[in-house]
């Protein structure tokens, strides 16, 4: 049989199928729409409302088959004539009572879904961080009504996203209130806790077009405070710039009990809603370990207001903690130049931190101190005192051990601080105070931040507690940990653990072949120096083949080796050297791709004469390696700092040194600055000046100050990855120094440690380990 479309139409008009789906699409939109209307203030639950449009969507096809099916006529219902056949009729009160049925039906259903709505709800727990944002109240003209709701809108719009905050769904919130023209605070509460928020916003709008004022006051449910923001005031043409004046003032607010004054001192320095968005991204990612994440924020929000100078300041720490020195150097400048923008206390943060990145500790110990002397509990100021006392004291012979109580003040403050945890986690271990130091690290790991850091921090645990299967977890995690959690682990094993031998199976993972060529150079560097730091210059030497091949590091690395304390090569041996150093073309090396692992290449000309003239002083050459000092001398450094200032005069020390001519020779390393850029000092065993530290401590020894020395020994191998190598030598002459001071258990100690340190070292290294065999086995015979 054809199929037959024109009468299949035809019968759809007969039966008033059309007629029936364009009714029946009519009282739907009216019942969604009065539903929309009704539910909100009814106390209804937002899903009552998506329940009436599935079931209207629901009924549309029963709708058109009752219609296709059944003919409504003046006589009753009746059926459509079957193919030849008559009319069937129904009984009339059949469907009568189907409709009287189904109308009760309804009206019981709708009866007990607003009985069930009404019931009592289940307390809904506040959160701080959501915020609901209600109508207006509006005086004036009534032109300004459409801001009634405008103004929630526009407002929630504004604040949403800003750092935690979250807003109510603007037509969820609305919807619930639409219908009271006047709200007061309870009732506010009440329908903000509905939702779960625990702030709200209440406002009003007074005066016309051309003059109106907005003032607003924000509520916080959970503490039972109130903030009234002063009126801002404008036209309505400048509408969106009043709303973001009132939302940066609200964020003032919101934020005034915070620990960290720089966020609140944001929403006060820049105009910008988005910058200030953009800002508190950016400073939550900075705080949760997320540095290029940081970065990246407080970019975006200097493109969105170059004025904003706390998002400069934050843009140079974040890329400074990267190792993007340069930058961060040249980004603090600029913010020291627009400083002026800044109430007076932040402005003097910016002191400390230029200091910091210069590697000026004096200076940016004086800062901070001066800073703290004010403003006792400020976090920011506290922080940067125990970073800068941390990472800056060892070049000054000094002891890391002095951040700690600034680091402890941190914590007084912002008790989840994951830096500050992990900072005084180190300093635990360094002391020996294993315990703590695995406590601090539970709960630096328990905030789960920062993936990449949560791994050196796993490190640390497994080293400080021994524990194999910790170990194992780490050793897995650091085949794909990224760059920055990779060298952050090495530092933990090196600097901060000083053991080569664990260190080892860290500094693996920088080697393996998916890593990028230049960080596996660097890696077989390392490798060198943990090879030199367990005596063993021979396999070193291999290791530096392998770096050399990958990138042309080699000879700074082979010069730096054969100028190490105890080192065992012959005058040939540093002919061969200087040869290779002369011969290194230092403009062929490709930009360092891995900030704090390679050195910057601007600064391989200034390392290559620097060895150029400690190589020939170490030969006796003196005028060579005078003349090489002066070109030093004569560097031009890029941003901040001076490095030839003490490179300078180590060469020329060591030139008097080797003359016996001590006291000259200290007077010039003591009137040195020992001042090297951050980022820097950790990329190049040359830049941390370890070199004229260890001769520092030598010089002090031959003058009779051997207690003075014992400090500049120490700090050999707390700064710098590379510093390993002069960890047994330092432990050596420091058991030397408590022996000669009658110190039995102290020198005991440090024999021990450099006889367990270099007990598989080369065989023309035997001797030094045999020698301190003898010191214990004659100490602890006199010592019964």
């Amino acid at each position: 049989m054809d199929f037959d479309l024109r009468a299949v139409l035809s019968e759809l008009k007969r039966r008033r199928v059309y007629r029936v789906a364009v009714v029946y699409a009519a009282v739907a939109f009216v019942i969604w729409q009065a539903a929309e209307i009704a539910f909100p203030a009814l106390g209804f639950p937002d899903w009552a409302l998506t329940l009436v449009v599935v079931l209207t969507l629901i009924g549309f096809p029963v709708a058109l088959v009752l219609a296709w099916a059944f003919d409504i006529t003046p006589q009753g219902v009746r059926r459509p004539p079957a193919s030849g056949g008559e009319e069937g009729e129904l009984p009339a009160s059949r469907p009568l009572r189907l409709l009287i049925a189904g109308a009760v039906i309804l009206v019981v259903a709708l009866a007990a879904l607003w009985v069930w709505a009404r019931r009592p709800l289940p307390e809904r727990e506040l959160s701080a961080n959501r915020v609901a944002i209600f109508p207006f109240a509006v005086h004036g003209d009534e032109e300004l009504m459409y801001l009634r709701e405008g103004m929630a809108h526009l407002l929630g719009g504004a604040l949403d996203g800003a750092g935690d905050l979250r807003t109510v769904d603007p037509h969820a919130l609305l919807g619930a209130v639409r219908e009271r023209t006047v709200l007061d605070p309870s009732d506010a509460q009440e329908v903000a806790a509905r939702f779960g928020a625990g702030l709200y916003v209440l406002g009003s709008i007074v005066g016309s077009t051309e003059d109106l004022g907005v003032n607003a006051s924000l509520y916080n449910s959970t503490r039972g405070e109130r903030a009234v923001v002063e009126a801002v005031e404008g036209r309505e043409t400048e509408i969106q710039s009043l709303v973001d004046d009132l939302a940066r003032r609200l964020v003032v607010d919101l934020l005034g009990a915070s620990a960290d004054r720089l966020v609140r001192t944001a929403a006060i320095t820049t105009q910008s809603v988005p910058a200030l968005k953009a800002y508190l991204a950016g400073h939550s990612a900075l705080y949760g370990g997320d540095l290029s994440g940081a970065a990246e924020a407080f970019q975006r929000a200097l493109e969105l207001d170059s004025s904003f100078v706390l998002a400069r300041y934050q843009l140079a720490v974040s890329t400074a903690w990267e190792g993007y020195g340069e930058l961060a150097r040249r980004t603090a400048a600029r913010a020291a130049e627009d400083s002026t923008r800044l109430p007076p206390r932040e402005r003097r943060l910016l002191v400390g931190l230029d200091a910091f990145l210069r590697g000026d500790l004096d200076a940016a110990e004086d800062a901070y101190r001066t800073f703290l002397g004010e403003y006792p509990d400020d976090v920011e100021a506290n922080y940067m005192l125990g970073e800068s006392i941390f990472h800056l004291a060892p070049i000054h012979g000094q002891s890391m051990q002095r951040s700690r109580a600034a680091f402890e003040r941190v914590l007084s403050v912002d008790l989840d601080n994951l830096f500050a945890l992990h900072h005084l986690a180190v300093l635990a271990v360094k002391r020996g105070e294993l315990a703590a130091a695995d406590t601090l690290l539970d709960r630096a790991l328990a905030s789960g931040r920062a993936p990449w850091f949560a791994v050196s921090i796993r490190v640390l645990k497994a080293l400080a507690s021994g524990d194999p299967d910790l170990r194992v977890q780490a050793q897995h995690e650091l085949q794909t940990v990224e760059t920055l959690g990779l060298y952050s682990a090495i530092m933990v094993g090196t600097s901060f653990y000083q053991d080569p031998v664990e260190s080892r199976w860290i500094n693996e993972a920088l080697t393996a072949e998916h890593r990028p060529t230049q960080a596996r150079a660097a890696g077989y560097a390392m490798r060198a120096y943990l090879d030199a730091a367990s005596g063993r210059w021979l396999q070193a030497e291999r290791s530096l083949n392998e770096a050399d091949r990958l990138y042309g590091i080699g000879p700074s690395h082979r010069a730096d080796l054969t100028l190490l304390p105890f080192a065992p090569y012959d005058p040939s041996a540093l002919e061969d050297r200087l040869r290779e150093v002369e011969a290194w073309d230092v403009s062929s090396l490709s930009p360092s791709e891995f900030a704090m692992l390679l050195p910057p290449v601007e600064v391989q000309p200034a390392i290559r004469l620097y060895l150029l003239g400690a190589l020939n002083a170490r030969l006796g050459r003196d005028s060579a390696a005078l003349a090489y000092a002066e070109r030093l001398e004569s560097v031009k450094w890029h941003v901040g700092g001076n490095l030839s200032a003490t490179l300078t005069p180590g060469i020329r020390a060591a030139v008097y040194a080797a003359h016996g001519e001590v006291e000259e020779a200290l007077r010039l390393l003591e009137d040195a600055p020992f001042e090297g850029h951050y980022d820097e000092i950790y990329a190049s065993p040359v830049v941390s000046m370890a070199a004229e530290r260890y001769l520092m401590a030598e010089l002090l020894l031959a003058a009779g100050r051997g207690r003075d020395a014992l400090s500049w020994y120490e700090s050999l191998g707390a700064l710098q990855r590379h510093e390993i190598a002069y960890v047994a030598p330092a432990h050596f002459r420091r058991a030397q120094i408590y022996e000669a001071l009658g110190e039995v258990s102290e020198a005991l100690n440090h024999y021990e440690r450099f006889a367990e340190l270099w007990k598989d070292c080369d065989p023309e290294l035997q001797p030094f380990v045999e020698e301190a065999e003898q010191r214990m086995a004659e100490l602890r015979l006199n010592s019964r």
